[in-house]
């Protein structure tokens, strides 16, 4: 790799450490490049990004950018699964990783936070935030709509009187 390609590598992982909410480092020792590309569309789908790196260059930005959590995982053959949906990228990560046993998810940083392997299990087991955000609105609207019933309750039996009042005369 020429020092050029170096430098504009360690920029973008320095974009990527920078601009990612989530950056777990997996082994990958022993997937094939099918293995490898059905992971990838799997991951694509929800947003989240997988890449192979060099451990110098991904300690380098991992440094400069402020996420020195991260340099203790990177030994080995590894690549970075990032994206700004945490728990999303945890879940399809674990999920594949159930699939392939050779997938191995070493550790991560979570917003600036080292996380372990068994942390991104936990993190996998959470709900969604889209299933978090239909319960908020079903419990919102659910008393909502109790409070207008019973303010139209009233409203009906008035008219209702009136309405048999304007009958007798």
């Amino acid at each position: 790799m020429l020092r050029l390609q170096k430098l504009q590598s360690v920029d973008y992982l320095e974009t990527v450490c920078r601009g990612s909410a989530a950056i777990f480092v997996v082994h990958y020792r022993g997937m094939s490049v099918f293995e490898i590309l059905q992971l990838k569309k799997s991951l694509k789908t929800q947003l989240v990004h997988f890449k192979v790196v060099k451990n110098t260059l991904m300690k380098i930005a991992a440094k400069n950018s402020g996420r020195n959590e991260l340099e203790v995982a990177l030994s080995g053959p590894v690549a970075i699964v990032y994206s700004n949906d945490v728990v999303s990228a945890a879940k399809l990560l674990n999920d594949f990783a159930k699939s392939n046993n050779k997938l191995k998810i070493v550790a991560g940083s979570v917003s600036g936070k080292f996380v372990t392997s068994e942390d991104v299990v936990t993190l996998a087991n959470l709900p969604s935030f889209e299933l978090i955000r239909s319960k908020l609105i079903a419990n919102v609207q659910g008393p909502a709509k109790n409070v207008a019933s019973l303010i139209n309750i009233p409203a009906i039996k008035i008219a209702r009187v009136l309405s048999e009042y304007a009958k007798k005369n």
